[in-house]
């Protein structure tokens, strides 16, 4: 079993393990609790021992080692990369190539991530943009939250008794809060589909639209903090700060950040967040929920347009307006005049009223 993998071989789990990790703060140089693998999720080989082998899982920090024991082998198989370094036939990240070279770019997003940290406490005190980093940079960082069950609670499970039960569904596939660049989980793999597989009851990924690879989420990172600087009545000290921290010149934020729904300026003094609340001021948007977390697609904009929106998309919003105008002449008027702030909704909203 052992001979199967050499260092530096990618492989995958089809099962989303349970494993302890390395470390130097215990007697025995294992980690007190246990941190999920996720499946069908890329992991490099670092050390074979006699009775284990070392890996870094692609989805936790650069500097984790997690311990595989040699029962647990039996559920990874060695991947190839192509020419050009992409890791191959990896189940769930389908349409988002992986290039070995993403495992070093997580130091990259870690050390990205602390310069910022250490950026925002030079912000003045009481500044409201510090604020807003201070209740959305987590929410930047990682997935979006999920009802999953812990850990603990998900190993007790009697997995057959699970299964037969005909009333409640232990539908934890969804982790809660994880790594960006866990493997998507598509709509069309269905509930009855995760019961009958070996991950029954275990986590194995993240929503769609939460899915960014690390090389990936310093662009967003940056787009976001961009929009901040551009923000209407943002402290001038702050900007200064913030523009200092991304490296780019003042010219670069001439006007002011709109909602992208609305076309409204995003106002800093009105800024007011609570996670889930229906009276947020300032929401992080998607222009398309069905498209990942990526610069094109990430902006700041009001709550209750990001209600209004829903789960469609700009485009797809604008189709349907489209066809609502074509039927009430006097909506057409005051639906045209929201359509300036959008180019391509107006497009579509044009294309849709001709048909």
């Amino acid at each position: 079993m052992m001979d199967r993998f050499k260092v530096g071989d990618y492989i995958v789990s089809e099962k989303t393990l349970d494993l302890h990790t390395k470390v130097k703060t215990t007697k025995s140089g294992v980690s007190v609790k246990q941190e999920w693998i996720t499946a069908n999720t890329p992991n490099i080989v670092k050390e074979i021992n006699s009775d284990n082998i070392l890996i870094d899982h692609f989805c936790k920090d650069h500097n984790t080692q997690h311990i595989v024991p040699i029962k647990e082998l039996k559920h990874f198989t060695k991947h190839e990369t192509d020419e050009k370094g992409y890791i191959l036939e990896l189940k769930w990240y389908q349409g988002i190539p992986i290039n070995k070279t993403e495992f070093d770019t997580r130091k990259r997003v870690s050390d990205f991530e602390k310069s910022l940290k250490d950026t925002i406490k030079k912000l003045p005190a009481n500044d409201m943009v510090g604020c807003i980093f201070k209740d959305k940079f987590s929410q930047l960082k990682v997935a979006q939250g999920a009802p999953c069950d812990t850990m603990a609670t998900i190993l007790k499970y009697d997995l057959d008794a699970c299964r037969k039960d005909k009333t409640k569904r232990f539908d934890n596939m969804i982790y809660n809060r994880t790594s960006r660049w866990s493997p998507p989980i598509l709509e069309s793999y269905s509930y009855e589909e995760y019961k009958k597989s070996i991950n029954f009851c275990r986590p194995i990924g993240t929503r769609p639209k939460d899915v960014c690879l690390p090389s990936e989420l310093i662009a967003t990172y940056t787009e976001m903090i961009k929009q901040i600087v551009c923000f209407k009545n943002i402290n001038p000290e702050t900007k200064q700060i913030l523009l200092d921290f991304l490296d780019i010149d003042v010219s670069k934020c001439v006007e002011c950040h709109k909602c992208k729904w609305c076309g409204e300026e995003i106002d800093a003094n009105y800024y007011t967040s609570k996670y889930s609340s229906k009276d947020n001021f300032i929401e992080i948007c998607h222009r398309d929920p069905n498209d990942r977390f990526l610069a094109r697609n990430m902006y700041w904009g009001h709550g209750e347009c990001n209600r209004q929106q829903g789960g469609y998309s700009e485009t797809e919003r604008g189709a349907q307006f489209a066809k609502l105008c074509k039927s009430n002449p006097e909506v057409r008027e005051e639906f045209a005049k929201l359509c300036k702030s959008n180019p391509e909704v107006r497009e579509e909203f044009l294309k849709q009223l001709s048909s």
